[in-house]
């Protein structure tokens, strides 16, 4: 490079706007005093020499890439000296599979400044042991490639993005940070947590697994892609809202409960289980209050019997009549209760679909309104509590059943069974003196 001629510190900035590989494969190395390596501007730069310089390398802007870090092909430079590496912005790639942490480039996260690493080749796993720290910044995973948060006090509060590959987290999240997952894969270990009170969680694509006792007091969204809920502690306290994608349990166990039993509104159609059926372990979702804006399809995909459980009260929350379809002949929704409208209108919900819905608690009117409820599915659906509702409950499906288990002493609207299988499991399941049983 020219720089053993050279007396005194000096530094090597990279700079161009070319985003294509830009190759320098010459050695930098150092003379009577440090190189240092700035990389600047909206360009690519690959450092693919035997670097020994034992200067700082500082990114700004852009891209830097390497290979390896190992002796006698040091690319980010020698192990000796002030030979950090500072993150002021831009991205670090890292292609191949030889280098997989730092090593002895010890990263310096200025304040504000997001971080962008680029974990290139799907067979390496890259290892961040030192904490995130760059306060407001934030970070950023693209490539194939899989990067690892290992650190305990990774305290930035800026968004966390995932694009591509995987994102691992076997430490803690501790600062507020939007946590967003448009592609690729986030994975939290049984030992990760997601700990801020400001935290929150987007799935817009790809798989987010939560595996952790996580405390984030933030949002959870379910937009598109996948999200895993694979442990009791998965969920944060705050709303959680079903607008689209998968919800699945992917752990080795069924999930009987969720410690922090987060509210949750059914916002779009979702499934449960991947359309391969790649779990097959019930999952419930705790005893949160749950809301319904609207008629939703949830897909039951689980290639044996298996059951998703909202355990609160699921309310209608739109003065109008809404439809519940609940497809996958072999498993289940269950509902720990169903106010069948909060308004003061009178609705006739629906229940449709080839699955089975249960329905552990009361259906009740909920508003003003004599509000009935109609079986049409050619599944089954079960009421198993005390219901209160006042209008008619009607079976009209040939090749459905619908289960009356509950005592509805309260009940006035009467049963109507134009088609299909009733099952009375209970004296008291036609409802109170002056309902009418019409066949």
């Amino acid at each position: 490079m020219g720089f053993n001629s050279q007396t005194g510190t000096r530094t090597l900035t990279l700079t161009g706007t070319n985003t294509a590989n830009n190759t320098l494969a010459a050695v930098i190395g150092d003379n009577t005093g440090a190189t240092s390596v700035t990389k600047t501007a909206a360009g690519t730069w690959v450092l693919s020499g035997a670097n020994t310089y034992t200067g700082a390398t500082t990114l700004t802007l852009g891209t830097l890439s390497v290979a390896t870090d190992s002796v006698g092909a040091y690319n980010l430079g020698g192990t000796t000296g002030n030979n950090g590496i500072t993150f002021d912005g831009g991205t670090l790639q890292v292609t191949g599979t030889a280098m997989t942490s730092f090593g002895s480039h010890t990263p310096i996260f200025n304040a504000t400044k997001t971080v962008g690493l680029d974990i290139n080749n799907a067979s390496n796993t890259f290892t961040v042991s030192q904490a995130l720290n760059q306060t407001s910044g934030g970070l950023t995973k693209s490539g194939a490639g899989t990067l690892t948060l290992t650190n305990a006090a990774n305290n930035y509060t800026g968004a966390t993005t995932v694009s591509a590959g995987t994102l691992n987290l076997t430490g803690s999240l501790t600062g507020a940070t939007a946590i967003a997952v448009n592609g690729g894969t986030f994975s939290e270990s049984s030992t990760g947590v997601i700990g801020s009170a400001a935290a929150t969680l987007t799935v817009g694509g790809g798989i987010a697994t939560l595996a952790g006792a996580n405390t984030y007091t933030g949002t959870t969204a379910l937009n598109s892609g996948t999200l895993n809920v694979n442990s009791v502690g998965a969920l944060g306290t705050g709303a959680f809202t079903i607008s689209g994608g998968t919800i699945d349990n992917t752990s080795t166990a069924a999930i009987a409960s969720q410690t922090n039993n987060p509210a949750i509104t059914l916002g779009g159609n979702f499934a449960f289980s991947t359309a391969g059926g790649t779990a097959n372990n019930n999952l419930n979702l705790g005893t949160g209050a749950v809301t319904v804006t609207g008629s939703r399809i949830i897909t039951l995909n689980p290639t044996t019997a298996s059951t998703l459980t909202f355990g609160g009260t699921a309310t209608n929350n739109t003065n109008a009549a809404v439809t519940t379809t609940v497809n996958g002949a072999t498993d289940t929704v269950s509902f720990g209760a169903f106010v069948l409208n909060s308004g003061a209108a009178t609705v006739t919900d629906v229940f449709n679909g080839s699955g089975k819905i249960i329905v552990a608690g009361a259906v009740t009117n909920g508003g003003a309104g004599t509000n009935a409820l109609t079986y049409s599915g050619t599944g089954t659906m079960t009421l198993n509590g005390n219901n209160t509702y006042t209008g008619l409950t009607t079976m009209n499906n040939a090749s459905g059943t619908l289960t009356l288990a509950g005592s509805n002493t309260t009940a006035s609207g009467g049963v109507t069974l134009t088609a299909g299988t009733l099952n009375i499991n209970n004296a008291n399941a036609l409802g109170a003196v002056g309902g009418t049983f019409t066949i």
